[in-house]
């Protein structure tokens, strides 16, 4: 019978562990329709791509009284049931819950949403890399904006995150976002290096090439 157990825990860790993996796999989209994202394609014109990516990365969050034990109990805000942010990729499992109270704390979220995002195991590689190179391009490329249009955006994210009706941009609006954060993630990926060799041979044969136009000799085109 303990064997019988035993083999039916195991059974259960088994399909636990590959439940697991298949989520920390996949790399949840906005187009999904149980994941809320509270940008909308009007945002994109005032935002670096760093805030773009960084704010692209959550949903919406709903204080629990796991969240209210770790929050300060002290602040009018914290009740059960009280909305904030939470990381898309975890649900907030892994700590990954804010709750500000107004526009001007929700300024203060970047650092800490940063970090988590960078240890939450369920966060792909690709994605972690392009918050740390879009990050250290922000400070400069935030000056190409409009101003006090970074303001703007936090006000009206913090109003869409209060608002229990808001659900979303419409279908062309997070077609369009999703297109810009593929963008971004694909411009920080590294780019695949050419063996030396290959490079120098590439090279002299390019010279070639060239030399034999220049003399009127056939390229390599028409041979």
């Amino acid at each position: 019978m303990n064997d019988s157990m035993n083999t039916s825990n195991s059974d259960d860790q088994e399909v636990q562990n590959h439940l697991l993996d298949k989520k920390r796999k996949s790399v949840p989209t906005l187009e999904r329709d149980d994941i809320l994202s509270f940008l909308l394609a009007s945002d994109l014109s005032m935002l670096t791509d760093y805030f773009i990516l960084l704010f692209s990365q959550v949903t919406r969050g709903v204080m629990s009284e796991t969240d209210l034990q770790r929050a300060k109990k002290s602040r009018p805000c914290n009740k059960v049931g009280f909305l904030g942010i939470a990381c898309r990729h975890c649900y907030g499992v892994e700590r990954g819950k804010y709750f500000p109270s107004c526009a001007k704390n929700l300024c203060a979220t970047p650092p800490t949403l940063h970090s988590h995002l960078l240890i939450c195991p369920n966060v792909p590689d690709a994605i972690k890399r392009a918050l740390k190179l879009t990050k250290a391009r922000h400070k400069y490329a935030a000056l190409t904006k409009p101003s006090g249009s970074q303001s703007a955006f936090f006000q009206n994210f913090w109003e869409r995150i209060q608002s229990p009706t808001f659900h979303g941009d419409d279908a062309n609006g997070l077609a369009t976002i999703q297109t810009e954060i593929d963008f971004i993630v694909e411009q920080s990926q590294p780019r695949p290096k050419i063996d030396r060799k290959v490079q120098r041979a590439m090279q002299i044969a390019r010279q070639h090439e060239a030399t034999t136009m220049m003399s009127g000799g056939p390229t390599q085109a028409e041979l």
